[in-house]
């Protein structure tokens, strides 16, 4: 068997089969490369699986003010050009948003908000329907008409 780093990453993904498996042991146990190799692939899924854990500046919340107090009004400007806070917020949240677009299923999770998005005022308008009928019924059988 020659040697093939595709092979030796298969190996550790589960991907091959028992016969390709035992052949791939067997060559394992004659090739020294092939074992130090497999090495290397183990230590860096190890290292990838470890989340790395960087702390956050404590100076952060005061960075995101000053970005918010910059970029806000009375800065010059025609007044078409000044940004209103919830602009603001969203440009302080730029940086998040776009680091969150590269994470795997951030596409599904988006999906699932505009989805949520486009049921949620039918949702709203039903359950405030039923509010509002409820409440008149509340206030009939108060007055002593009686349920109807």
């Amino acid at each position: 068997m020659p040697c093939d780093a595709e092979l030796l990453q298969a190996y550790l993904d589960g991907e091959l089969s028992e016969q390709a498996a035992r052949e791939l042991k067997g060559h394992l146990a004659g090739c020294r490369a092939c074992r130090g190799e497999l090495s290397r692939l183990k230590l860096l899924w190890f290292e990838l699986s470890r989340p790395e854990e960087v702390p956050l500046p404590p100076e952060l919340p005061y960075i995101r003010q000053q970005v918010i107090a910059a970029a806000g009004p009375g800065r010059g400007g025609p007044a078409e050009e000044r940004s209103g806070f919830w602009e603001l917020q969203k440009l302080a949240w730029r940086p998040v948003t776009l680091t969150t677009a590269y994470l795997p299923g951030a596409g599904e999770i988006k999906e699932l908000i505009l989805a949520a998005g486009r049921e949620l005022p039918g949702l709203l308008l039903g359950s405030l329907n039923l509010t509002g009928r409820l409440w008149q019924r509340g206030r009939s059988i108060k007055k002593g008409r009686g349920p109807r």
